[in-house]
């Protein structure tokens, strides 16, 4: 699956955590308890072992490089709409 499938529903991305449980706890993207994630966490999700770096590459290179993905996603302007874009041209 791809990450931007993953985060295709707004109540899925979060901010703040690489994941969170239903309750809205901080999480492993791993977790079987995840409902949602951050940009991040997502591709950490959908891609395993030596496949998850080049996905972050690809991700960092869409969103130009000038900030983490980390501090990209959790902009306080960013939109669910703009993270799940960033995905989808990243392909990832």
């Amino acid at each position: 699956m791809k990450a931007y499938k993953l985060l295709e529903k707004p109540e899925h991305w979060t901010t703040g955590q690489f994941a969170r449980d239903a309750e809205g706890r901080g999480c492993h993207s791993h977790s079987t308890r995840a409902v949602s994630w951050c940009a991040r966490g997502a591709i950490e999700k959908c891609y395993k072992d030596l496949t998850v770096f080049p996905a972050l590459e690809r991700l960092w290179e869409a969103i130009g490089a000038r900030v983490g993905i980390i501090n990209w996603n959790d902009d306080p302007k960013r939109t669910h709409a703009q993270v799940v874009a960033m995905l989808k041209k990243a392909n990832v």
